[in-house]
C-alpha cells in the first residue's frame, strides 16, 4: 500500500497480545499499534498522532494492562500456535513434528495454555480459545 500511496498513514490493529509482531509492523510501514478493544481515547490519540505525522505505539505495558482489564490471557506467539494446532485436533507428536520441536515442550505450551486459560482439560481449553476468539 505505501509503495503506492507514500502519504498513507497505517494504524495496525490486533485483538492478541503481539509484541512479537510489533517490530515487523513497524519496519513494514505502521506508524502506530492498537488493541481492537483499544478504548475511544487511545484511537483519538492513534489518529490524531497519525494525522500529525508522528507515531502512535501502544507501549507493551499498555498492551498487558489492556488486556488485563478485558480479562484476556497474555499468550506468547508460540502458545497461539499451538493452540490453532489443538484446536485444529493435532495431537502432541504431529504438533511436535509440525512445530519442529519435541514433544515435552508441545505438551509444557499445553499445560501452560491450560493455566493462563484458567481450564481444566483440552476440550475446555478449544471451547475457551473459540468463545474468547483467541485464534
Amino acid at each position: 500500500l505505501l509503495k503506492r500511496w507514500h502519504e498513507l498513514k497505517i494504524i495496525a490493529l490486533t485483538n492478541l497480545d503481539q509484541l512479537t509482531y510489533l517490530r515487523s509492523m513497524k519496519e513494514a510501514g505502521a506508524i502506530g499499534y492498537l488493541l481492537k478493544n483499544s478504548s475511544l481515547q487511545e484511537i483519538e490519540k492513534a489518529i490524531g498522532a497519525a494525522t500529525s505525522g508522528k507515531e502512535y505505539w501502544l507501549g507493551k505495558d499498555s498492551i498487558r494492562e489492556s488486556m488485563q482489564e478485558h480479562n484476556r490471557p497474555l499468550l506468547t506467539r508460540r502458545e497461539i500456535e499451538v493452540l490453532k494446532l489443538i484446536v485444529d485436533g493435532l495431537t502432541n507428536p504431529e504438533i511436535a513434528d509440525k512445530l519442529f520441536v519435541s514433544t515435552s515442550t508441545v505438551d509444557s505450551h499445553r499445560k501452560n495454555l491450560i493455566s493462563k486459560l484458567q481450564v481444566k482439560n483440552t476440550a475446555a481449553l478449544v471451547r475457551t480459545a473459540l468463545d474468547q476468539k483467541l485464534i
